[in-house]
């Protein structure tokens, strides 16, 4: 059995998270606490969260308030799994190259299924181009963002530490599935896709600008 038990306080000093993102751990460390003692491992847990993606995806696409009520539950639970699956990994000693790929990967098509159904389910409610385009942009603005900031530590050798500043409230992964169950919640899922279309987007080309406006600091262009 695994009695380690996590201790917030020194995860504090290694890696400072958004006020949502130490919210959400509030809710990991119980399931954690529970998981440790099971024979499950981290890529189950890590499987389980896109599980409850999809079922977060099917009940937003069938725009009715009780399905995205309970979309908005799920996608929850699925943030909640998230950050629970690198708390299994690190206590069971079970962090793995493939760990991380697989949650990578997962967490890259969980990004594309709940907003793809959210565009569904709103454009049903809605039936208009404007929201078929609006849905697109959202659909792949967490795509676009990811690619590009992993395209800008790669090719400038940049530790992802320093990619990722502290911030108090930030747009990270947290704020995005708070969005999105308080949208839920709240039956506002046309709300959603602006935010995700406007914000995400918006956060993705602040990123191109300083990185053009700072290309001198980092060598210049290589053409």
């Amino acid at each position: 059995m695994h009695e380690k038990k996590l201790d917030l306080s020194k995860r504090k000093k290694k890696i400072k998270e958004s006020l949502l993102m130490q919210f959400i751990r509030l809710w990991s460390y119980p399931i954690t606490h529970i998981l440790i003692r099971t024979p499950i491992t981290a890529n189950q847990v890590t499987f389980l969260s896109f599980i409850f993606v999809v079922l977060a995806s099917v009940s937003f696409s069938l725009n009715e308030y009780r399905f995205t009520l309970l979309g908005g539950i799920f996608a929850w639970i699925a943030i909640i799994l998230d950050l629970a699956d690198g708390e299994i990994a690190r206590i069971k000693n079970q962090c793995s190259d493939f760990g991380r790929w697989f949650d990578g990967a997962l967490d890259r098509v969980k990004d594309f299924l709940i907003l793809a159904g959210i565009s569904i389910g709103v454009y049903q409610q809605y039936p208009s181009i404007y929201i078929l385009i609006l849905g697109l942009f959202a659909t792949a603005s967490t795509a676009l963002w990811r690619y590009l900031s992993l395209f800008k530590i790669a090719i400038f050798n940049l530790p992802l530490e320093k990619e990722k500043p502290y911030k108090l409230i930030g747009l990270d992964v947290g704020m995005q599935y708070f969005i999105i169950t308080v949208g839920a919640l709240l039956n506002q899922l046309l709300l959603v896709l602006i935010f995700f279309a406007v914000f995400i987007n918006l956060a993705w080309l602040k990123n191109i600008f300083i990185t053009f406006i700072r290309r001198n600091d980092r060598g210049g262009a290589s053409k």
